[in-house]
């Protein structure tokens, strides 16, 4: 599962190897990039740039200062944000060969593969790649969405937080489908479920009305998040309100498990969910997009 911890490893681990901090050294990134307006920032400086607007030396050094721990804030102005998606999609940052290694998934000691690369979720459409990662803190939330194959990229950025990152992953997907048609699982069309079981199983276990799965239907690590009672290890999508569709739009085997990507319709959005199957039939990935 996705865990601030590894990020706070990682920062320490950069300041031991690099010599100079996390935080100096994300700014050197953006440095690189040409990328003003964007920074390790605290909430004070977001609020600022978002009032006001900022020039080219748009760095919070206060902030700039203490981040050392490497889950902590990135701030980016609309311009800094575009700058950066830009550069990612370009390959001005990383050599040319090392971007897919950063978009491609993670596999665990069991040999499950799970979507996770460095950074930034990722779920294979069709032959390609997506990747994205969404933050939210102090009022404000974002989503990137990124289809590497077709150099497009998208981020969506919301002042209002927390209550609407359902509505940040739609709006992410409908301007990337605009921009690059085919790039979203929008555009996946309804495949025939040859085993309606596993489908129901889903829908089940991650939309739940009450908050209590079956943990029979989880897998051993899974289920040991679940029991830990962390928010992320809940694992569930109910809105309020059950989907009005559910339907299955991707299908990948793989050696030890089974991918499945669902589409859940309601009256104002769609969504999406991949979840993950073992051999065993029981869920050890969900996660929505």
């Amino acid at each position: 599962m996705y865990s601030n911890t590894n990020y706070i490893l990682l920062g320490f681990l950069i300041a031991q190897l690099a010599g100079f901090s996390y935080a100096d050294a994300a700014q050197t990134l953006f440095a690189r990039a040409g990328c003003t307006g964007v920074t390790t920032a605290s909430p004070a400086w977001a609020r600022a740039a978002n009032e006001t607007g900022l020039g080219q030396d748009a760095t919070d050094t206060d902030s700039w200062a203490r981040e050392v721990i490497g889950d902590g804030d990135i701030s980016a102005t609309v311009e800094g944000a575009a700058c950066w998606t830009r550069t990612l999609l370009r390959n001005r940052i990383f050599e040319r060969a090392k971007t897919p290694e950063m978009f491609a998934p993670a596999t665990l000691p069991s040999g499950l593969q799970i979507p996770y690369g460095c950074g930034w979720f990722v779920e294979r459409l069709g032959d390609n790649v997506i990747a994205y990662h969404s933050g939210h803190y102090d009022g404000w939330t974002a989503m990137t969405l990124l289809a590497p194959h077709s150099a497009s990229g998208v981020t969506v950025m919301s002042n209002f937080a927390p209550g609407n990152t359902r509505a940040v992953r739609y709006l992410a997907q409908l301007a990337l489908e605009t921009a690059a048609p085919g790039a979203t699982p929008l555009a996946s069309p309804t495949l025939i479920d040859t085993d309606p079981s596993l489908s129901v199983l889903a829908h089940e276990q991650l939309f739940r009305e009450d908050s209590s799965p079956n943990l029979a239907h989880f897998a051993p690590a899974l289920r040991q998040v679940i029991e830990r009672g962390g928010i992320r290890g809940l694992i569930n999508l109910w809105a309020g309100t059950a989907p009005t569709g559910f339907s299955l739009v991707g299908e990948q085997h793989h050696k030890q498990g089974l991918m499945r990507r669902y589409r859940a319709t309601y009256p104002d959005r769609v969504e999406h969910v991949l979840v993950g199957f073992t051999q065993q039939r029981q869920i050890y990935w969900a996660w929505p997009l």
